[in-house]
């Protein structure tokens, strides 16, 4: 479940994963050197450097969002009708 492309200091990508792996992406950030992502059933996971995850919350809390960003040790969640959450993580 985690990234399809990483990208060391040089600028050299490769790619990680299948291709289809990312299909249920919806939103993506950085956080804490995890990716957290949204999946479009609207469920959050965390994804860790060596490929593990785990889902953060319960399934569906993040259906409608729009877009996510990680800033001040917090995830910001914009909801498509202009509401803004923002989560604490682990």
């Amino acid at each position: 479940m985690c990234p399809r492309y990483k990208t060391d200091a040089d600028g050299k990508w490769e790619k990680v994963g299948k291709d289809g792996d990312w299909k249920n992406s919806k939103a993506m950030t950085g956080k804490d050197g995890k990716l957290w992502i949204v999946w479009k059933d609207g469920t959050l996971y965390s994804c860790n450097k060596d490929g593990s995850w785990e889902q953060v919350g319960a399934k569906g809390d993040s259906l409608d969002v729009a877009f996510l960003v990680s800033m001040g040790g917090y995830l910001w969640e914009i909801e498509n009708n202009g509401t803004l959450w923002r989560t604490t993580t682990k």
